[in-house]
């Protein structure tokens, strides 16, 4: 249960904080996929160079659609906050995967997408 109450919270932020405007938050979910360090089983990467590249190309446009978005002034806030809810995102990520791994249930008894986040804490 607290695991859904916190990312309901979440949901509500982000929609609040993006004023529900898809395009924030498609890049953010571009910018972290690219991200590293949400998982401490997580596989090294084999070209990191080119992933930091790509994950820049979306930072950036992150920073200059919220600069249109909401101006020069309001930009680095929207942009800190906005990291700090990906930062939250996350920990949930973590903590749901670490309930689901001490659950006692089959891959079979979970969603395909399930099976892939659990894939290495098997």
């Amino acid at each position: 249960d607290q695991i859904y109450y916190r990312t309901m919270n979440l949901i509500k932020e982000v929609q609040k904080l993006t004023h529900e405007d898809h395009l924030i938050i498609k890049l953010m979910m571009l910018i972290m996929i690219f991200s590293k360090g949400s998982d401490s089983n997580e596989p090294t990467w084999l070209e990191p160079q080119k992933i930091f590249r790509a994950q820049n190309v979306f930072i950036n446009l992150l920073w200059s659609y919220l600069d249109v978005r909401f101006g020069s002034e309001k930009t680095p806030a929207v942009f800190w906050r906005l990291i700090h809810v990906g930062m939250k995102a996350q920990e949930i990520g973590r903590q749901t995967k670490d309930a689901l791994s001490k659950q006692a249930l089959h891959n079979d008894q979970l969603a395909p997408l399930m099976q892939s986040v659990l894939l290495n804490s098997s």
